[in-house]
């Protein structure tokens, strides 16, 4: 939570980068929402996870609420592997799951996931309670 007066300056809005958001509470809980998606690959694919990774990226349409996508992969069990999105709302993202023109474009990268996931993921919704980027 940001103070209120970091949170009037407009010095903080110069200083920003596109990447970086405040978050800020609102009443009746957090705005933002996010979804922790853990899987697991099959025994040497660790080398398709770019590929996969790529074939996310290209998907994305421009407001789709998205704010960020971060891929993780366990150092102690390289076949595990986590990734966090973090979204404006729950609503954009269930909006953006409907979305023909994502679904489309998504058949590759389902096509990747079938060839490289042992087993379907498994998908934690959660509510963002806190971000601070330093």
């Amino acid at each position: 939570m940001i103070d209120q007066d970091l949170h009037n300056s407009d010095a903080l809005s110069h200083q920003l980068s596109w990447t970086t958001r405040v978050v800020i509470q609102r009443e009746g809980g957090w705005r933002m929402w996010a979804q922790l998606i853990t899987t697991r690959l099959k025994p040497g694919r660790e080398g398709d996870l770019p590929r996969l990774i790529a074939e996310l990226e290209a998907v994305e349409q421009p407001g789709s609420g998205l704010l960020r996508s971060t891929a993780l992969v366990d150092q102690k069990d390289p076949l595990r592997v986590y990734m966090l999105v973090v979204f404006e709302s729950e609503e954009k993202a269930r909006a953006r799951e409907q979305d023909s023109r994502r679904q489309e474009g998504l058949a590759k990268a389902r096509a990747i996931m079938a060839e490289i996931f042992d087993g379907p993921p498994e998908f934690a919704d959660l509510t963002v309670a806190n971000e601070r980027v330093y």
